[in-house]
């Protein structure tokens, strides 16, 4: 039995840093004639993965990755880009298969990437057929340097951040999203795609934004609360998360995060949420569901509903 823990991605890691080529592997495979192969591919930005394929019918390529994050890419024989992945578990997308006679490469994105690899055996140096012809080799340094710039060229995230905007470091920006003025996102909050986030917003920690959602002025959106695709939110909507808040507790004591229960709120797909609406925490609401301005929600919506005045009521 092996352990997979951190002290192993550690020193892996830092075996690939000093190596000539930034890269190391761990196998746990005892023979390089196993019938699988299984290995720790510790990975640094800047190593050069050229582009090769495997044509052997069982020879596909299925990796995790543990740590950090690469892109994959995946060409035609002329060289041309088809697809291109990010593998990144911080952002929920963590591993690949790729099939025989694909010509793929990696781009290490982040320092210490660790990918765990599962291939067929037994082991077999790849054919210098199933090197890519139109990339550099890897002793061309130079040109395998520009030629990793050249790709990461064809990959870069699309979005507008405003100056005046604070987005924490480990918070995830979706290509095409636009942020506003004054604007604050949080620790580990995600924001999709196409997104519209406007002025003067707080989405806090953890706060998960699907794609193509427009939010208007003056939102504040809570630990807790989940936006699906799709959804619209009207200026100066207010989400709560706590059902029953207090400054102190009973002992008149000032209360602290130990004293607090999270109430979670998901708007889901399609919904639209008018100006000034108040939103108490512990609703769902449902797909493409109507919140009129001003209303006050305090209980479930169903899918498609409107829901108008203080409190609340379903008019359709």
């Amino acid at each position: 039995m092996k352990i997979i823990d951190s002290t192993l991605l550690n020193t892996v890691s830092e075996q690939a840093k000093t190596n000539v080529r930034l890269r190391m592997n761990y196998n746990f495979h005892k023979q390089m004639d196993e019938p699988v192969q299984r290995l720790l591919n510790a990975l640094e930005p800047n190593t050069y993965l050229p582009p090769h394929r495997h044509l052997q019918a069982q020879k596909q390529e299925i990796f995790l990755v543990l740590r950090g994050s690469v892109l994959t890419f995946l060409f035609d024989n002329k060289g041309t880009i088809t697809q291109i992945h990010e593998i990144n578990p911080a952002k929920g997308v963590f591993g690949m298969e790729i099939e025989p006679d694909i010509w793929h490469s990696f781009i290490v994105l982040e320092t210490n990437t660790v990918i765990y690899e599962i291939k067929q055996g037994p082991f077999a140096p790849i054919d210098p057929k199933d090197m890519a012809p139109w990339a550099p080799k890897p002793q061309e340094t130079e040109a395998a340097q520009n030629y990793i710039q050249e790709l990461l060229s064809a990959y870069q995230p699309q979005y507008i951040i405003h100056p005046t905007a604070e987005v924490a470091p480990s918070a995830t920006i979706g290509n095409k999203t636009i942020i506003e003025n004054h604007t604050i996102i949080g620790e580990n909050a995600k924001i999709g795609e196409q997104c519209k986030i406007h002025r003067n917003i707080y989405v806090d920690n953890d706060v998960q934004i699907g794609n193509k959602v427009k939010i208007q002025d003056n939102v504040m959106i809570p630990h807790g609360v989940t936006i699906e695709d799709g959804v619209f939110i009207g200026p100066g909507v207010a989400f709560t998360n706590d059902k029953w808040p207090r400054s102190i507790t009973e002992d008149g004591e000032l209360k602290t995060s130990e004293d607090w229960v999270c109430s979670e709120t998901i708007v889901k797909y399609g919904a639209s949420i008018g100006a000034n609406a108040t939103i108490v925490c512990g609703i769902t609401i449902g797909e493409w569901a109507m919140i009129g301005a001003g209303a006050v929600v305090t209980k479930d919506v169903p899918a498609h509903a409107v829901v108008i005045g203080n409190p609340g009521r379903i008019i359709k």
